[in-house]
């Protein structure tokens, strides 16, 4: 038995259900109705899929220098079988949390390549409601009591993956810790 859709002279559809008898009356327009309620359903069933997508664990850590926090430096954590990367920026002390698909919601499961790159200006960023023409006045400004970031505190061959030898194993179902001292 299947469905049939045809089209007659008149220009409007109509389902015929079809046996192995032979062919059986056009179904009346309730029967049209529940029919394309049960194809939308079974479309958006198949194209939305069963899972939450990959799993992914808290990160968090501290990156530093010789002992001394890294600074506003960038931190991927890259997964080695493939999938999309976590990020985060340090804070003053040192400190991140990784983002993979959402705010501070860690990094894949698994393997990852670590990546570190220093921030190469010390400018203090203009915020974000200010009058565009007031820019260089803010480049101007003093850095306040922050501590600056390390710019040449540590190697090179820690922002390139394939240069990189820091690995870390993110663990399902746990907050895990990563830290990291780095050395030039």
């Amino acid at each position: 038995m299947r469905f049939d859709l045809r089209r007659p002279v008149s220009g409007r559809f109509s389902i015929v259900l079809c046996g192995g008898a032979g062919r059986w009356p056009a179904a009346s327009g309730e029967a049209r109705a529940v029919a394309g309620l049960i194809w939308c359903f079974a479309v958006l069933a198949i194209t939305s899929g069963c899972g939450n997508g990959p799993a992914t664990a808290p990160v968090s850590g501290t990156i530093s220098a010789n002992g001394k926090p890294l600074v506003e430096a960038g931190v991927t954590f890259t997964p080695v079988g493939g999938g999309r990367p976590a990020w985060a920026t340090t804070d003053e002390q040192g400190r991140f949390e990784l983002t993979t698909f959402s705010d501070r919601d860690g990094a894949l499961v698994g393997g990852h390549i670590v990546t570190v790159a220093e921030r190469d200006t010390d400018v203090p960023q203009v915020p974000k409601n200010a009058d565009p023409d007031a820019a260089s006045l803010f480049a101007e400004m003093p850095t306040s009591s922050r501590p600056k970031p390390h710019r040449g505190a540590i190697s090179q061959d820690y922002a390139s993956r394939s240069t990189s030898d820091l690995r870390y194993t993110v663990e399902p179902g746990v907050s895990n810790t990563a830290d990291f001292n780095l050395s030039k």
